[in-house]
């Protein structure tokens, strides 16, 4: 939601960038298990479950950069009435 109000240009910036999402979160991801004391051992398998997950968060993420304001304030009025 906090595209809502960029520019067009910084909008379009952040999509192009949007497909390194999924990459920037799987380099990350080890460290982050190392540091708090992870066994490395694990990472083999971490990866491969973590990464459609990555995937899909990265898609959605351009999918908020890429949409309009109006179609989420349809999305929000939707989820108000359902929720």
């Amino acid at each position: 939601m906090r595209a809502r109000q960029w520019p067009a240009f910084r909008r379009l910036l952040y999509l192009c960038g949007a497909p390194l999402i999924p990459m920037i979160r799987s380099w990350r991801i080890p460290r982050h298990i190392l540091v708090a004391g992870g066994h490395q051992d694990l990472l083999p398998g971490v990866i491969p479950v973590l990464s459609p997950d990555l995937i899909i968060s990265g898609i959605g993420e351009m999918a908020g950069y890429a949409s309009e304001p109006e179609w989420w304030e349809a999305v929000r009025l939707i989820l108000d009435q359902l929720g």
